[in-house]
């Protein structure tokens, strides 16, 4: 056996050709090298190698868990992934173990085999216990796959972490209201680098928006309103609790900004971005109008409401992205459209004193059963910022340039990126970058996509097994964990589903 083993490990040291000349190192062969220099080895092998390596003696089962073997493999894969990149860390690199590094590096690649079989491959399915009903607007997914990010019915924000064996809910941000009573909740993630400041560099923290309105109590006898509705805009950074350096307990959050809104306006969607925050709505003044609102959070915090507003009077949607260059994109029915920030009328009046002037998008376009709830994105790279979604001949990229445009000449380029007969399907549907999921009759449909600046193959779809998949409503998922949070008709039942990870017996 030890001699099999000498013999397979000199195989792979011949992959590395500045090594190479110790194959024929004797007496005992790779096991008696410094330790040093098996760990060099051992960084040029791949995953799955190292994996097997780690079978063939205790001596080389050591070496395949030394931290620089997988702190190599970390570096080399996230490198090599397409961005946008896959991981933002919760605590500096350097303060990984070697077994975090590993449990990370397998997870990528068993996400990454998961979505290639084709067939239906069983998922490793959790229940995931909560209280109250949740929507679709209420869920994140903080990319990695291991944080969850909850609104309760409240108004509240609770988290799960999903990487231990039964998730429970801990409080993160509490209730704005009195705690009784019902809140509708728009919640968007911001995970860009922080403006204010991240004097480390680590990029530790996020930034965690929401859209809060009260419902108006009503009298149980005569079901008058008794109450007036209120709204409330709030900006928080989320930051991760760690242990003496090393082990991530939890999360925990800081107020950053919080001012009222008017609540004559139905709120249909909400974005933040850097220092700005969006929310599309109807506002009801005897006729209704449909508008979008953006505010620099910034500057707006406390409780006065004469702070600035941009209003883009018919800027209806419900999808929302504030975009760089001062851009706002909005998408509803079967329309798109792109809006210039630095044009739009800006007051501190509140809605009910605005005129609402019609403001004309600097880009329009339609398509046919296009299912504005499932737009995926934005993703920023490559200078400009991009869009998945659905409409009858399958999944289409929008990519929108970063760089001024005057009408059609360099603007935004719409693309099919995988044709599919089952995309007119009205399940819901989940988009990434280059990764789907979604439920068309009794499966669920993972497709996978390439963009025209890349190479590789075409894409494809294919079934997986799921559980009750026609009964499934909201799906939240991180596409390079493989990881996907979800909530089944009711509103009440939720699991987590994972590809099956390879065990490393660390």
């Amino acid at each position: 056996m030890l001699s099999a083993s000498r013999t397979l490990v000199k195989q792979y040291a011949l992959r590395i050709p500045i090594l190479s000349n110790l194959v024929g190192i004797k007496p005992t062969g790779l096991v008696a090298l410094p330790l040093e220099i098996s760990i060099e080895i051992m960084k040029g092998l791949e995953w799955d190698d190292i994996l097997r390596v780690r079978q063939t003696c205790k001596y080389l089962c050591e070496v395949s868990k030394a931290r620089p073997v997988w702190q190599s493999l970390f570096v080399k894969y996230s490198q090599s992934i397409s961005p946008p990149q896959p991981f933002r860390p919760d605590k500096p690199i350097q303060n990984y173990s070697s077994r975090e590094l590993e449990t990370v590096v397998l997870r990528w690649k068993a996400a990454e085999v998961g979505w290639l079989v084709d067939g239906r491959v069983p998922l490793r399915e959790r229940p995931l216990f909560m209280e109250g009903e949740f929507t679709g607007e209420c869920m994140h997914l903080v990319r990695g796959g291991r944080w969850l990010l909850v609104v309760a019915p409240n108004g509240s924000v609770e988290y799960y972490d999903l990487d231990v064996s039964q998730p429970i809910s801990h409080s993160l941000i509490p209730p704005p209201f009195e705690e009784h009573v019902r809140v509708r909740a728009f919640m968007s993630v911001d995970m860009s680098p922080m403006l204010d400041g991240d004097e480390d560099g680590q990029n530790l923290t996020f930034h965690l928006g929401l859209c809060l309105q009260r419902f108006r109590d009503l009298d149980p006898e005569t079901l008058e309103r008794v109450s007036p509705s209120r709204q409330n805009i709030q900006i928080w950074r989320v930051a991760f609790r760690d242990k003496e350096g090393s082990s991530i307990e939890g999360l925990f959050a800081n107020c950053l900004s919080s001012f009222p809104e008017e609540s004559i306006a139905d709120t249909e969607a909400f974005d933040l971005r850097g220092r700005y925050v969006a929310y599309s709505a109807q506002f009801y003044r005897g006729v209704g109008v449909a508008c979008s609102v953006v505010v620099d959070w910034s500057s707006a915090n406390g409780t006065n409401m004469a702070y600035k507003r941009k209003y883009l009077s018919g800027a209806q949607g419900v999808k929302l992205s504030l975009l760089p260059g001062d851009r706002l994109f909005t998408s509803y029915s079967e329309s798109m459209r792109l809006y210039d920030l630095l044009s739009a009328p800006e007051s501190v009046r509140p809605p009910s004193q605005h005129e609402f002037p019609h403001e004309r998008p600097i880009w329009k376009t339609e398509l046919r059963a296009f299912e504005s709830d499932f737009v995926s994105g934005p993703f920023f790279i490559h200078d400009s910022s991009r869009f998945v979604m659905m409409d009858e001949h399958g999944l289409r990229g929008l990519i929108i340039p970063d760089a001024d445009f005057i009408d059609s000449e360099g603007g935004p380029t719409m693309l099919l990126l995988l044709k599919d007969e089952n995309s007119k399907s009205q399940h819901p549907h989940v988009f990434g970058y280059h990764r789907g999921m979604g439920v068309y009759l009794d499966d669920i449909i993972l497709p996978q996509y390439l963009w025209p600046d890349e190479q590789g193959k075409e894409g494809i779809a294919h079934a997986i097994l799921s559980p009750s998949p026609h009964s499934v409503r909201v799906i939240c998922m991180d596409e390079y964990s493989g990881r996907a949070a979800i909530t089944l008709s009711n509103f009440k039942d939720h699991c987590i589903i994972d590809f099956p990870i390879v065990s490393g017996v660390h």
